[in-house]
């Protein structure tokens, strides 16, 4: 019995890849496909940060709950993002279980095990005292109207 695994991938709707987001039909019970060697992070935090940097397309912000993936990050340059990548030749389809616009830090920490699954951004939580106010909060939403934030889980 293979272990499941929260990944996070995020999708910019920049001028390259907004045409093919569009075309994607996001919605509850729907299927897609992730290819071979795709790339996801474990990191929530790391996912939190791009999304605040993230133009004003837009995009889609994925949470994935996988099996058949391979741990990258003990060979990457940016080992505490953990990075993963699906390892199956054929890729991997997964249901989407739950969509929504809009995005907040709690979306991507729900569900969370904070001990074994956050590799210390817990940290985010417990800000110094010298943080302003507006920076501490981790329930802003992002790009309200602009973010899809996608859920979903791989098919045995």
């Amino acid at each position: 019995n293979v272990e499941q695994i929260v990944l996070f991938g995020l999708l910019p709707a920049n001028a390259a890849s907004a045409e093919r987001l569009r075309s994607v039909d996001f919605a509850k019970g729907k299927t897609f496909h992730v290819a071979k060697l795709s790339p996801f992070s474990a990191d929530p935090t790391a996912t939190w940060a791009k999304c605040q940097q993230m133009g004003p397309g837009g995009g889609v912000v994925l949470k994935l709950h996988m099996r058949k993936v391979r741990p990258t990050w003990k060979f990457s340059i940016l080992p505490e993002e953990r990075e993963y990548a699906v390892g199956e030749d054929k890729g991997a389809t997964l249901t989407i279980r739950n969509v929504q616009t809009g995005l907040t830090a709690s979306h991507l920490f729900r569900g969370l095990d904070f001990a074994s699954q956050t590799f210390s951004s817990s940290d985010m939580l417990s800000f110094g005292l010298s943080v302003p106010d507006g920076l501490a909060t981790l329930e802003d939403v992002v790009s309200p109207r602009k973010i899809i934030f996608v859920e979903a889980e791989e098919e045995v």
